[in-house]
């Protein structure tokens, strides 16, 4: 009888090994599709969106539009301070990847008062 229990038991754990290596696989496409990154058009004096909601450790790519100069600034609040460069090139990209929660104001500082952004990180 030791034989057969002995035998179940290597089954059993065969069974949980390929069980767990099914969840951890179908984990990571999941894990990636939220790291994906937010993309903000950065226009003639505008973002778009004006308001952007993410979980904290993800990145948002800014997107050039426009043929004016703007950039992408946040200089005061939670976190570290940054300055995208200035560009009216349209189809540069910028990219910030915001790894604390909070709220984050950014504006431009060539147009700070028509070009603000609020970013939500949870």
């Amino acid at each position: 009888m030791k034989g057969r229990a002995s035998g179940t038991r290597k089954h059993a754990r065969a069974l949980l090994a390929a069980a767990i290596a099914i969840a951890v696989a179908g984990a990571a496409p999941a894990a990636a599709a939220l790291r994906k990154p937010v993309t903000v058009k950065v226009g003639n004096n505008f973002y778009a969106p004006e308001t952007v909601r993410i979980k904290r450790g993800a990145t948002i790519r800014f997107r050039w539009a426009g043929g004016v100069p703007h950039n992408v600034t946040y200089d005061h609040g939670p976190g570290k301070v940054f300055r995208s460069p200035t560009s009216s090139d349209a189809g540069v990209n910028f990219r910030r990847t915001f790894a604390s929660s909070g709220r984050f104001q950014l504006h431009c500082t060539i147009h700070p008062d028509e070009m603000k952004l609020t970013v939500r990180v949870r």
